[in-house]
């Protein structure tokens, strides 16, 4: 296992290790020899973090890029015009929001459209042979909920297209955890993200996954 991971690491790819339920165990940007390392950098970082304007400009940037691609998704792929409209209303309403509280706030509202959109479109083409032994509740999807802990939207799945989506997160969650370091950037200084407790360390990996 050492021996395979100097062998990815000489030739700069990235090892990422994952659970059965998509949580990162590991992730090694594979490009040690070739990562940024400036300290003026992360201390930019600290004074950005710290600064309400400069935060709430990085926060409104990102989630509004975030939010037109939810609009598009809905729009192109699910062909929900209802949601998409409504969707895009948010992402306007995002670049003019003052705060990063009212940003945050803006997208849990576009988060419900956008999943109500999921719903009414996103179906598992099971092959009619093995509809008799799959449960009921993985034909659909119904929401980023889990039977097992309801209260935790997208945690520990219970049906095939969450699990699907957790795994895609979690790929996500590493591909931007590896460009943080290539980048010279530190993946616990982030804007957005800063706040939650359960993301500290990880504020500025969901600050760039949002995109």
């Amino acid at each position: 296992c050492i021996r395979d991971r100097a062998w990815c690491a000489d030739l700069g790819i990235g090892v990422t290790q994952l659970r059965r339920n998509g949580q990162i165990l590991m992730t090694g940007p594979g490009m040690t020899d070739n990562l940024s390392e400036d300290a003026r950098l992360i201390s930019a970082q600290v004074h950005a973090q710290s600064d309400p304007d400069i935060a709430s400009r990085v926060t409104r940037h990102v989630q509004a890029a975030k939010i037109a691609g939810q609009a598009h998704v809905a729009l192109e792929v699910l062909k929900n015009e209802r949601e998409a409209s409504s969707i895009y209303e948010i992402a306007r309403q995002v670049v003019e929001a003052e705060t990063v509280r009212d940003v945050t706030a803006l997208e849990g509202v576009a988060a419900k459209c956008y999943w109500r959109a999921w719903k009414q479109a996103v179906f598992v083409p099971f092959p009619p042979g093995q509809l008799a032994d799959v449960p009921s509740h993985w034909f659909k999807f119904t929401g980023r909920a889990s039977l097992r802990n309801p209260s935790e939207r997208g945690k520990n799945a219970t049906d095939p297209v969450n699990a699907m989506l957790n795994y895609a997160y979690a790929v996500a969650e590493s591909e931007s955890r590896i460009a943080c370091y290539v980048m010279g950037l530190n993946p616990a200084i982030g804007f957005g993200h800063s706040k939650n407790l359960q993301r500290q360390k990880n504020s500025l990996v969901f600050d760039v996954m949002e995109t």
